[in-house]
């Protein structure tokens, strides 16, 4: 999104072409663990129809969450987020590099 809006994008469009490019990416992983998932319900009590129900519920709360970011990111700024996203980003890797903590 920071490489579409430096180039002079509008918000809007950046935003619904990031979330474009995951959904892209989601669905790809969705099909290379739908083997695993079909031989875990196949092998064991769980049955089918929870886990379709499952795979609805995620998809159609993932649009309403698309929907709400892409409003939000129409009229607002993500200054915080990107402080939020900066510091988070140096404390791991100050993590990985120096201190061994956590990561």
């Amino acid at each position: 999104m920071a490489g579409g809006l430096i180039t002079g994008l509008n918000r809007e469009g950046v935003a619904r072409f990031s979330f474009l490019m995951a959904a892209v990416a989601i669905f790809g992983s969705f099909v290379f663990k739908l083997k695993d998932v079909g031989e875990l319900v196949g092998t064991t009590s769980i049955p089918w129809i929870p886990v379709i129900i499952g795979i609805i519920c995620a998809a159609i709360s993932g649009l309403f969450a698309v929907s709400f970011m892409i409003n939000f990111i129409k009229k607002n700024k993500l200054y915080g987020f990107a402080i939020y996203v900066f510091i988070i980003g140096a404390f791991v890797l100050l993590d990985q590099y120096v201190l061994h903590v956590i990561f």
